[in-house]
Order: C-alpha cells, then structure tokens, then sequence
C-alpha cells in the first residue's frame, strides 16, 4: 500500500495528471459497490474503504479532484481545490469554488464549510488598479476587512451554531472578502461570484465607484445591500442601505469654517486686503454633490458668492489615477502660485500624502494657508508623517466629519478596544464603518429568521425593524437581545459607530449632524485626531453652535 503512495505521488509531481487525492479524513463517497455503479463517472469501481477505487491500482481516496464530477464533501472539493474553499452543497452535486484569487479571504473559515451557512458577500478595493497597470495594496480596505470580520466573530460567539431558522435549523454566518480593483469589471466579477456561484443573499459594498457599476444588477437579482463605503448619492434600489452619511452633509460646515477664519485673518495685525480660497479636488462620485453643493453656498469676502470673488477663487483638479498618470507637480505649482489663505479639501490621502507635503515645503508667501479638510481623511494614515513636528502645520489642519455624539464615541472607544488586540495592537483608523455594515446585515437576518427563506428581501425586511425601539448600540453584549427580540417580530432603535443610522423608511438614506475634528498630540507627542472640535451643525436645522476649540 505505502508502495503504491508513493508511486501516485511522485507521477503526480512529475506532471501525470492525476486527479485523486491521498486524503481519507472522509470515507463517505460510497458504502457498497452499488453506490459506485450509480455515478456514471465512477461505474466499474469498487467500493474499497469508503470510496470507490479501481481494484488492484488506486489507493483508496476520492477520485474528483474538480469542479466536474459529483461532489462527496466540502473537506474533498477543499482539498482539491489546493486547500481554498470549495463547496459541496448537495452530495453527487458539483464543487462549487467559493475562494478564488479574486476572493480569497473568508472570515468564520469553519462555519463557512457548513452547507447552511448563510455567507454575506463583501466587495473592497483591496487594490486600486492605476492607469500604468500597477494595482497598489489600500490598508484601508484591508482595515475595514478586519473590522467586518471583527463583527462576525462577535455573531459568532453571542449566537453559538448559527441563527435558529424555523424547523429547528441553524445557520451560522460568514463573510467572503473579493477585491473590486476599484474598477468595473472587477466590481462585476466579484459581485457575479457573490451572487450566482456563492449565493451570497447580502452584500456590503465599499466603494461609490463600485455600487454604481453593479447596483442594477443587484436590485434586479433582489440582493439586499450595506453601502458600507458610499458617501454619494445612494443607489437607486428598494434594497440598499446607508451606512455612513453623505459626504454633501459637511458642506455647510466646510463654509462656515471658512467664515470663522476669515474673520481670524481679517483681525491680524496686518490683515490681507481679500480672502484668497483654493479648492484641491478630485471630481468623483464619491465627491461630486459636497463639491456641486459647496460652490453654490460658499460665501468670502464680505459674503461674495464664488462668482463675484471672481480670481479669488481658483480650482485645481487632480487627475484619477485609474484613467491618467497625475500631475502632481503642475497642481502643486498651481498652489504655490496662487498663495491661497484657505485650501478647501475635496480628496482622500493624495491631500496628505503628496500636496500637503510638498506645498509646506516649498511655500514662500508671507503667510501659510488654512486647510478645510473632510471625512474623507478622517484618518492618521499619512497625516502624522506629513506634519511631523510642525506645530504650525498641525493647528492649520481642521476638517468636517459625521457628527460627533458622546454615546458614538462610547461605542467607537469601545470597539477600539476590541479591534486592537487581534490586530497587533494596530489602530483601526478610520474603519468603524465595516464594524457597522455587518452588524446591520447581521441583524437584518436576525430579524428575518422567522421566515424559512433568507434572501435580500427578508433581510431587507428585517432591517426595517431596527428603525425604533429600545436602544441598541452595536456591541457583542447586546447581540442577544436584539437576537430574542427580533425573532419574536420585535424592533429595536439600533445605534452604530459613525451615525444614529436614523433611516427613512422609503429611501433608507438619512441625515445626520456634523462636527468637525482637529489635530493634537497626544503624551508622547505623537499626532492624533481630536474628533470633536467643539463645533456642531444640526443638520435638520441648519444652526451651527458650539465653538471651535483646538490649540
């Protein structure tokens, strides 16, 4: 027997095609000879230990080794598929590949082998791929991946085996990462796999860009959706579900930032005869309505609307990386020439990463510009390196952000807390919105386990009962409750990290205030974001209150 191992091992390794494995964790392809002679690719074995074998030459194992030959077990397809997840739903049925190169990461790895697990789809950009054909790692994708697993593993251990389904059935629940590229094809492949070979009946979404390309087809397959990314407008669709607020909110405060300054200039010693504003942006979906909405309500100068501050007001749009290569340096002379007092920021970490750098460094004017930063770069990722120990950078730096409540910021500390451990001690940064997109998903399929069918719409359904109720804030202590009284038909009043998630019933969009954040340091001197600035607009209302205090 070891003979002829060893004799199968080394034709396989010399390129001989073969197709079995030597696994035989799983005797269960067959019991009898009859069991053999009923599968038309296995006639004329013999059952020999479990699995039907040609007598006198195969070792006993399984002779499927792909996709096309009925299926044994999700260990076999496993296995033969290199080890990455490969699943056999229905025994004699086919191996269905769930991790590819495209979709490699599975949180609940075990769970998601149980033919019952119920596996929410995730579509990132793990990499953004650029117009010379490079595709650069995005951290921040992969933070937001930690935190959604982060997410399900707390599911996982406040429901133990699964969410109870009628007939006594529990289904656990997973997570399968695939990477968009940022683009559209690769957007639409991993939503295809998601939906037509995984059968993923929820989505979270990461990217504006990406919900765009594929939110049709969703809507048309019934696929319920957290939009865990998309600060744009949301998708048309009875089925998709915001999950942070849009960027557009902070355009009022981002204005009245710009008249509190003003009027700091205006009281120098040696006051500029008129207030010079640049906008640094780049024109995307996921920028476009806070950039439409912010010219037409920016007011200098006296009140001046853009038009009227004429060549006071000047644009600088960077190119997208994904169509061109940018021009970095033209944009940054551009700056340098205009000697604004103010840069508006309309663009995630290129801001920090090239222009503000670069601009400090070679800046000759009289006085150094503010900068009017968004939610958008409401993270330490580059912002420490770029300011170092310039204190003068640091108090220069303000931006705008979801609104800053003490019961959020209870929850975002508490997370923080639990996300770190895991994740060698690394900072989340920015990456609370995974956290919240699989706890709204979660509980959609809490509140639809009433139901012998979980697809998109009784998740969807389910979702629509955590608009009121008692309070719930997302924390793995309070998944029982919200699991007994939502399979009961009950509702809660869900409460997350980055908004009250206060949706409306048609639209499942929402409004929500916006403070504004600030840069400090902490005891050892290091950057840190100071999330509440002081300064608060209700955004119902209109009225700004508070005062911005940052030293």
């Amino acid at each position: 027997m070891r003979r002829r191992l060893l004799v199968a091992s080394l034709l396989c390794l010399l390129g001989m095609g073969c197709s079995f494995l030597l696994s035989t964790a799983e005797p269960t392809q067959c019991s009898t000879d009859a069991d053999c002679a009923a599968s038309p690719t296995l006639r004329n074995r013999v059952c020999q230990g479990g699995f039907c074998v040609i007598p006198g030459i195969d070792a006993p194992g399984p002779v499927i080794a792909d996709g096309s030959d009925p299926c044994v077990s999700t260990e076999l397809c496993t296995q033969a598929n290199s080890g990455q997840l490969s699943v056999c739903r229905t025994k004699g049925g086919r191996c269905q590949v769930w991790q590819t190169e495209q979709c490699r990461k599975v949180s609940n790895i075990a769970a998601a082998k149980d033919p019952n697990t119920i596996i929410i789809g995730s579509i990132l950009p793990f990499t953004i791929r650029q117009f010379d054909g490079t595709k650069p790692a995005s951290d921040y994708a992969d933070r937001v991946r930690r935190a959604i697993d982060l997410a399900a593993s707390e599911f996982e251990a406040a429901v133990p085996g699964g969410v109870l389904f009628p007939g006594n059935t529990r289904r656990p629940i997973a997570v399968l990462h695939c990477d968009s590229g940022l683009s559209a094809d690769g957007a639409m492949l991993a939503m295809k796999h998601l939906t037509e070979v995984v059968g993923s009946p929820a989505l979270i979404v990461g990217a504006d860009e990406d919900i765009t390309t594929i939110a049709a087809e969703l809507t048309a397959k019934k696929t319920a959706i957290a939009c865990e990314g998309c600060i744009g407008a949301l998708p048309q669709g009875p089925l998709a579900w915001r999950i942070v607020p849009r960027l557009e909110l902070e355009a009022p405060m981002a204005n009245w930032r710009v008249s509190q300054l003003e009027s700091e200039l205006l009281a120098l010693p040696s006051p500029p005869a008129k207030i010079k504003i640049a906008l640094l942006m780049h024109e995307e979906r996921s920028t476009r309505d806070y950039i439409t909405r912010l010219k037409s309500i920016l007011r200098f100068n006296g009140g001046k609307t853009i038009s009227e501050n004429g060549a006071d007001f000047k644009v600088v749009v960077a190119e997208d990386t994904r169509q061109t290569l940018v021009a970095h340096e033209k944009h940054i002379l551009e700056l340098l020439a205009f000697e604004p007092d103010i840069v508006l920021v309309a663009m995630g970490g290129d801001f920090s990463q090239f222009y503000l750098r670069s601009v400090e460094a070679r800046w000759t004017g009289a006085r150094r510009p503010h900068y009017i930063t968004t939610g958008l770069n409401y993270t330490l990722e580059s912002f420490g390196t770029a300011v170092g120990s310039n204190e003068s950078l640091r108090k220069r730096i303000s931006g705008t952000r979801p609104g800053f409540a003490p019961e959020l910021q209870a929850n975002v500390d508490a997370f923080d807390g639990r996300y770190r451990p895991p994740n060698n001690y690394k900072d989340p940064d920015g990456s609370h919105s995974g956290y919240d997109a699989f706890y709204v998903l979660g509980m959609g399929i809490l509140g639809a386990s009433s139901q012998p069918l979980v697809d998109g719409v009784h998740i969807s359904a389910g979702i629509e009962r955590l608009r009121s109720g008692t309070v719930v804030d997302f924390r793995p202590e309070n998944i029982p409750f919200a699991n007994l009284t939502l399979s009961t038909i009950g509702s809660i009043d869900v409460r997350g990290l980055w908004s009250d998630l206060d949706w409306s019933i048609t639209t499942h969009d929402f409004d929500a205030s916006v403070s504004m954040y600030c840069l400090k340091r902490d005891e050892t001197g290091s950057i840190i974001i100071e999330p509440n600035a002081g300064v608060h607009l209700t955004t119902a209302t209109g009225v700004v209150d508070g005062a911005y205090s940052c030293d």
